[in-house]
């Protein structure tokens, strides 16, 4: 019948590589067949002309700079308080809390430095093997 007929221009359109090949009116037909082995196309072929190394990378990137926006507002924060307040001189001394403000932004230097080399190397990863 033509749900037969439809699954197999649906694999010879697969197998080729096209990338509009969802029909919802026979989507419809097939699911008034209660026959899955019959109708294997539908949700699943919305997904089918998606580059999905694209979309990943998007958002991999897309996370690191929203990281990094993060991380340069941490240090901007650390940057411009040098001097202790009322409530950090009843935990620590202005030697240690000098000391304390230099490792901090020693470590978000390193930080920064670490993740984009992290993003880099995903990115090459992702493009070589994806």
């Amino acid at each position: 019948g033509i749900n037969a007929e439809y699954g197999k221009q649906w694999y010879q359109r697969r197998v080729r590589g096209s990338d509009r090949i969802f029909s919802p009116v026979l989507a419809l037909q097939c699911s008034s067949n209660h026959t899955y082995t019959a109708c294997q196309h539908g949700f699943m072929d919305i997904f089918v002309g998606i580059n999905y190394m694209h979309w990943s990378l998007g958002f991999v990137t897309a996370e690191f700079f929203w990281d990094l926006y993060l991380i340069l507002r941490q240090r901007r924060t650390v940057k411009e308080n040098r001097t202790t307040n009322e409530d950090v001189k009843k935990l620590m001394d202005d030697e240690t809390y000098v000391k304390a403000r230099l490792y901090s932004l020693e470590k978000i230097n390193f930080g920064i430095l670490k993740d984009a080399y992290h993003e880099l190397e995903l990115s090459a990863i992702t493009l070589t093997f994806f």
